[in-house]
């Protein structure tokens, strides 16, 4: 599969550049991006490639801070739906937790995982190709605009308690003072460590509608740029059928066009099965509706393609230890705080 990631995020680079009196052209142009892309919010670039613009732009320009300079200017569409997402996530967690879910939209060779360590989560970023082709700009405007992300949720106060790089160590610079930490270098992956407050506390401008619906776009997104992604395809296409209560293993199969024991050879190859995919996604769902106030439980429970809220009651029990209406006061009663 081709390594690929949105032409928006080159896009930032193109205007720092600009912004600073630089022609832009030449230097897509030297590495062969074809720059008229940048315009269409569907395109991609070969993600192989932006190690050679991000060294030309640096060379450029004689600048080694220029990744913070590019991540600063981070805005909700660079990330496609991604963005705005995250901007109507409920807590900082939910945002991470968006990230996580859909980072291949933003580049299909990321690999993240959310975890939670003490009284702290733990968010890392690699990449399946060889880490150390990743420039150290480019690692730096990645980092540079989470944290800018952070902030436009949490706040400007907002700074991680620790943070890994994936890059060579070098003096303190423009990274570490818009941060605000001081990095440990030469790590394996990307590391940022967020105080478990921070991150669980409920935001006054959550929209579970909005999030929602801007997760459907990425899904359809992703749907199209990954034909092979199966897991994906597989939830976009449970997420479509789920109401109308026929969304067997079966139905999905018939859906994508193969047969069942394919889809099922196809899901064992990524350690996962239907059931587990069809649980996870219930869940996931139901925790957003359930933040929802204008649906009612009856509403959620067909939704989610059970036959009857008593069922979908004791699903939810099952997955967060909280009955339906239960919850819905406590997420509100939070919100109000």
């Amino acid at each position: 599969m081709a390594t690929t990631t949105l032409t928006s995020w080159a896009l930032l680079l193109w205007s720092t550049l600009k912004a600073r009196g630089y022609d832009p052209k030449p230097v897509f142009k030297e590495v062969g991006l074809d720059y008229t892309k940048l315009g269409d919010g569907q395109a991609r670039f070969e993600a192989l490639k932006m190690p050679q613009l991000w060294e030309a732009a640096v060379t450029l320009t004689g600048d080694e801070d220029l990744g913070v300079a590019v991540g600063t200017s981070w805005n909700p569409t660079t990330f496609h739906a991604l963005g705005f997402a995250w901007l109507a996530s409920d807590s900082l967690l939910e945002g991470f937790q968006r990230l996580h879910r859909y980072s291949h939209l933003v580049n299909n060779s990321l690999i993240t995982r959310l975890d939670k360590v003490g009284t702290h989560y733990r968010f890392s970023m690699t990449t399946s190709e060889d880490i150390n082709k990743v420039h150290p700009a480019g690692n730096d405007a990645g980092i540079t605009a989470i944290i800018k992300m952070c902030r436009m949720l949490a706040g400007e106060a907002f700074v991680p308690v620790a943070m890994e790089l994936a890059r060579n160590h070098r003096n303190p610079g423009a990274l570490e003072a818009y941060v605000g930490v001081s990095p440990e270098y030469n790590r394996l992956e990307n590391v940022l460590l967020i105080d478990q407050h921070v991150a669980d506390k409920s935001l006054a401008t959550g929209n579970s509608m909005l999030a929602e619906a801007n997760e459907q776009t990425i899904r359809q997104y992703l749907t199209e740029v990954d034909r092979n992604n199966v897991v994906g395809n597989v939830i976009a296409i449970l997420i479509d059928m789920l109401p109308s209560g026929n969304a067997s293993e079966e139905a999905v199969a018939d859906k994508m066009n193969l047969t069942l024991r394919t889809l099922q050879r196809k899901l064992k190859s990524e350690n996962q099965s239907f059931k587990k995919l069809q649980n996870e996604t219930r869940e996931k769902l139901a925790n957003s509706h359930i933040k929802n106030s204008q649906m009612s439980l009856t509403e959620i429970a067909y939704l989610l393609g059970f036959a009857d809220q008593a069922n979908f009651t004791r699903a939810y029990k099952r997955w967060t230890g909280y009955s339906p209406s239960s919850h819905r006061k406590e997420l509100l009663l939070q919100k109000t705080a």
